[in-house]
């Protein structure tokens, strides 16, 4: 053991005592040093001392003798000298001139002459001190003297001392000793009951008390011993709470971990594995304790779906930004046994009170089932659900990017357009079940007659759009022409019943001068109505100059000016007067309310320029409502000033042939609570002929609400009294293309009073439209028509002029 060892294992109490001890021994050799030197430079002092006395008179006593040659004197001399003990000369030897012995004493001439010292020090060993003196007379030289001065009292003097010293010394070292150790253990004791207190707290004992032997320091630190043992067991006593609360947590947070359906992966601030739940267990296939301890990355290996290489640890990510981190897309766990599932996970670091990262937790869990439902909900979204086909949204986007190779890469695709001419038909006969199967048998081997590179996408009910890449217009007609007689030739059956299908075919050019998407689809379905238009079972293409195509074109745009109008309020009604022709007769006035639509650049649109493309793409029942609704709020908000006015409203086919619109129709007049004797329904002779059955219907119910009813532009069809008897109307509306020219035409004429005389003979009213100047008005007027409207009688005005012309009329009575 070492000397540092062992000094730092001694008791307090020795380290005190060899301390004071040391420092006094120190202190003691320092004194006795001195005291030393003291003496020596007495002795050395006294030696010099006699020599200078002894010397002189060595000198004076024996000078003389040597000049007489007195041996005798010179013997008698030295030898009292020497025997003299308070003279302290060991020895007197004269030389006369020549250095040779004269007399001597005290010394063996026998023995070397004594060398003469040079220095005190050096006759130290001998104890005496060896030196010579000239002996001179008159200025000559009588000879010499050599002499020994003793040094023995003197170093027995200081011997003396020194023992004396170190024995003094050694008394008091010892007395030390003794009192320091007694002063230690009274000073220490106190110490030693709080190393032993220590101890036993060291041990576990956190009661252990020390008691306050005095009021010094000692007392003063087992005081704060106390209070420190005392903090220390309150302070391990909610240690001890706060462990068994955690405790409690941990078993629930384990609880928790071991419950829910996510896998859960802990790890250190180095990325190794601290615990993995079951789930983790499961879906890793490492269990928790063989896991433990290892790297992350080898027991979550993980890697790119689609590519198949490594991902980066989303751990290790963690760890570096300190923030949480979300796996990528097509991420799949690999299992030890190859077996691999796409997953979906983020990581997030665990932070000390101090907001440290002490590691980072894992979450995970299987998406099998989840990516397996995206793929198919990803299809649905592309797909129509009933054929399988790309559906419109699909299409869209694949004409998109055709456009974009046809624009970059200077390529010609073609795009048809395909309407099923028979389709419903089948539907009204069979039901919907057997025209779903229709398409599914006809779309099945239609996507036999196509490339693969080709796209064949249903547009919504019996509508097909095909697009044919890299096909250009030539090659895409012959295409076309095929699809048409296969489907021609297509007979489907259902219930013993066949069927025999045909479609119309729009084909457009799909190339660098095409506008865009919207405008490739919609020149097909252009193509596609002139097709049908033609007669059915057809292909109409698209070519540079097609008026046709044009102008149905500028229809669809009229289309989609008719739509934003309807969305910004755009309409707008006007009122024609139809005045009758009897005078004096008390009739109440009646009007038709016209239509109008304000275009984009605020001028007004009248509906003979608009009608017919609203018809064509299914826009007009829209229409009517806002005609209807507009209407009665008219009529309900200026009651109290038009008295029993009447009004005809104008009502399209489509709207008669619609069951909603008979609902709504009811419904608004009453809720309109206004008299329905003063509503009168212009339908057309056509739109009555084409929809007999919902026609008759809806004229019978409005009739028993008490509304009238006007058959509009008859006499346009060639049937249009065979179906009179059938259609329950109160006025019969000739059409005005015989009463504009029936002044130049008799065969015209004639047809206006054959057409008032039945009328009359069924008890209807007959209103003769287009009447434009006085002479028509004569003409029809003799004939004995009842009503008479058109230009010549009053030209359209805005409804809101009705309302003032009342408005006046009603201030003007008051006055008057």
């Amino acid at each position: 053991m070492s000397i540092r060892s062992r000094l730092s294992s001694m008791p307090l109490r020795f380290k005190l005592v060899l301390v004071s001890i040391t420092v006094e021994i120190v202190m003691l050799g320092l004194l006795l040093g001195n005291s030393l030197r003291l003496m020596n430079d007495a002795v050395k002092y006294h030696a010099e001392t006699l020599v200078e006395n002894v010397s002189p008179l060595l000198d004076n006593t024996l000078s003389p003798y040597m000049f007489e040659r007195d041996y005798v004197s010179i013997q008698a001399v030295i030898d009292k000298l020497v025997e003299e003990k308070k003279s302290d000369l060991n020895y007197i030897i004269v030389l006369d001139e020549s250095g040779k012995v004269y007399a001597s004493s005290g010394w063996d001439l026998q023995s070397s002459m004594p060398k003469i010292d040079t220095s005190f020090e050096s006759a130290l060993n001998d104890e005496r001190y060896d030196t010579s003196t000239h002996l001179q007379l008159g200025g000559q030289d009588a000879g010499q003297v050599l002499y020994g001065v003793s040094l023995a009292n003197m170093i027995h003097a200081r011997s003396n001392l020194l023992q004396q010293g170190l024995f003094i010394a050694s008394i008091e070292v010892f007395l030390t000793i003794l009192l320091l150790s007694i002063a230690g253990y009274l000073l220490t004791r106190h110490i030693f009951s709080l190393v032993r207190a220590t101890r036993q707290v060291a041990e576990g004992d956190y009661s252990t008390k020390v008691k306050k032997p005095a009021n010094d320091e000692i007392g003063q630190l087992a005081d704060n011993f106390n209070t420190m043992t005392a903090a220390v067991q309150h302070r391990i006593e909610e240690l001890n709470t706060i462990q068994r609360a955690l405790t409690d947590e941990k078993e629930r947070i384990l609880v928790t971990l071991n419950s829910i359906g996510d896998g859960v992966i802990t790890t250190d601030v180095d990325g190794r594995v601290e615990l993995l739940n079951p789930v983790a267990e499961k879906l890793t296939g490492w269990s928790n304790e063989k896991a433990r301890g290892l790297p992350l990355e080898e027991v979550f290996k993980i890697k790119n779906e689609v590519t198949g290489r490594p991902v980066q640890n989303p751990v290790m990510k963690t760890l570096e930004t300190g923030g949480t981190v979300g796996l990528a897309n097509h991420t799949v766990l690999v299992q030890p046994d190859g077996t691999e599932f796409p997953i979906e996970d983020s990581a997030a670091p665990i932070r000390d009170a101090g907001g440290e990262i002490i590691g980072v937790i894992l979450v995970f869990h299987d998406v099998s089932s989840t990516r397996q439902m995206a793929r198919q909900m990803a299809y649905q979204a592309k797909h129509d659900p009933l054929t399988g086909l790309v559906n419109r949204c699909e299409f869209e986007l694949r004409v998109n990017e055709a456009l974009l190779t046809a624009k970059s890469e200077s390529r010609h695709h073609s795009l048809f357009y395909i309407d099923l001419d028979q389709f419903k038909i089948v539907n009204d006969t069979c039901g919907h079940f057997a025209g779903d199967e229709l398409l599914k048998q006809l779309t099945t081997r239609l996507k036999s007659k196509i490339r693969d590179s080709d796209t064949l996408a249903r547009l919504g009910g019996d509508e097909f759009g095909v697009l044919l890449e890299n096909c250009d217009l030539s090659q895409a007609e012959v295409i076309a022409e095929n699809l048409r007689k296969y489907i021609k030739e297509f007979r489907f059956e259902w219930d013993d019943k066949l069927f025999e299908i045909s479609a119309s075919i729009g084909v457009v050019p799909v190339t660098s001068e095409s506008i865009g998407m919207a405008e490739a689809l919609s020149a097909a379905d252009v193509a596609c109505y002139i097709a049908k238009e033609k007669g059915r079972d057809r292909i109409h293409i698209q070519v540079a100059g097609d008026e046709e195509h044009a102008l149905r074109r500028s229809e669809l745009q009229l289309v989609s000016d008719i739509s934003l109008a309807l969305e910004e309020g755009r309409f707008s009604l006007h009122f024609q007067k139809i005045n009758s022709t009897r005078t004096g007769a008390a009739e109440a006035p009646f009007y038709e309310l016209l239509v109008r639509m304000q275009g984009q650049d605020q001028q007004l649109i009248p509906a003979y320029k608009f009608i017919s493309a609203a018809e064509r793409f299914q826009l007009m029942q829209q229409i009517d409502r806002w005609v209807v609704t507009e209407a009665l709020i008219f009529m309900k908000t200026n009651n109290h000033v038009l008295g029993n006015a009447r009004f005809a409203i104008n009502l399209s086919g489509q709207s008669i042939n619609s069951t909603e619109f008979h609902k709504f129709l009811v419904a608004e007049i009453k809720q309109s609570t206004l008299n329905p004797k003063r509503i009168c329904f212009e339908i057309t002779e056509t739109a009555a002929i084409s929809n007999l059955k919902n026609a008759s219907q809806l004229i019978s119910d409005l009739k028993k609400l008490g509304c009238m009813f006007s058959l509009d532009d008859f006499g346009s069809g060639l049937s249009s009294f065979a179906y009179l008897k059938n259609l329950h109307v109160d006025y019969l509306k000739i059409d005005g293309g015989f009463i504009k020219d029936m002044l130049n035409n008799q065969a015209d004429a004639s047809m206006v009073e054959a057409i008032h005389q039945i009328g009359h003979v069924l008890g209807l009213k007959t209103i003769a439209e287009y009447v434009e100047n006085k002479s028509i008005q004569e003409a029809v007027e003799n004939i004995g028509v009842d009503y008479v409207q058109g230009y010549g009688i009053h030209k359209p005005e805005p409804l809101t002029n009705l309302a003032k012309q009342y408005s006046n009329q009603t201030d003007l009575s008051v006055k008057n």
